[in-house]
């Protein structure tokens, strides 16, 4: 993993992409936006990423497309699935056993910047920084 981790967020509505942006932003993440399944996969081809956030239903290619090919061309397999529904075949789907964690609309963005920073800073520093 880079010093600066790098996240991969696909999501088709643009504000929500720009809120959760913003909220993960303040960790010091770089972080590639993504509408659509097509540019996601070209910035997957071309960038080291070290966690894929993504929506199942995406135009061009699927958030299970994207999984698919993250999964074969990246060391580290962090994955944030957000749905608008739950997914309860979600892992018996998942690739080679990969944990994909789910995030249900409404999103808690507090939520999913937590299940971030506990998969890409190191633990220490999350304590140190709740203290």
């Amino acid at each position: 993993m880079s010093p600066t981790p790098t996240i991969l967020l696909v999501c088709e509505e643009t504000i929500l992409a720009q809120t959760i942006n913003f909220v993960l932003q303040k960790n010091e993440f770089k972080i590639l936006v993504s509408h659509d399944g097509h540019t996601a996969l070209e910035i997957l081809k071309s960038e080291p990423v070290d966690y894929l956030i993504t929506e199942i239903l995406l135009p061009f290619y699927s958030g299970f497309d994207l999984i698919h090919h993250f999964v074969q061309s990246h060391t580290f397999k962090n994955i944030l699935l957000l749905c608008v529904f739950e997914n309860p075949g979600l892992m018996e789907r998942s690739l080679n056993f990969i944990p994909i964690k789910q995030v249900l609309k409404p999103y808690n963005l507090q939520e999913i910047n937590q299940i971030v920073k506990e998969r890409l800073i190191p633990t220490q520093y999350i304590h140190q920084e709740s203290n």
